[in-house]
């Protein structure tokens, strides 16, 4: 999967981000688009040039998130994404 990094459109959510040491950054795990409330979507690094996959309502989507950085160690956590349709019923677990 590709993060996003959050408030930027998809092109620009997608580049590379400097941060410096103690500095944050949010990050987009899914997408919705205001005009489809009944539809959220995931980049992953299989999806050509960026596109957005659209997730299946009433699936649950397992998630394996890493990051990685020049000066630090990898960080893995495993992630179940449900969705039943509505943008407010989106609901993200570690597990």
């Amino acid at each position: 999967m590709l993060l996003h990094w959050a408030g930027m459109t998809l092109e620009q959510g997608l580049e590379p981000v400097d941060l410096a040491a103690e500095e944050h950054q949010l990050v987009d795990v899914v997408h919705a688009r205001s005009d489809r409330r009944d539809a959220v979507f995931i980049v992953t690094d299989r999806t050509p040039a960026g596109f957005p996959k659209l997730l299946e309502a009433g699936q649950v989507h397992r998630v394996r998130l890493a990051i990685y950085a020049d000066n630090a160690e990898p960080v893995t956590k495993n992630f179940l994404i449900t969705f039943d349709g509505d943008i407010h019923s989106l609901n993200m677990k570690a597990v």
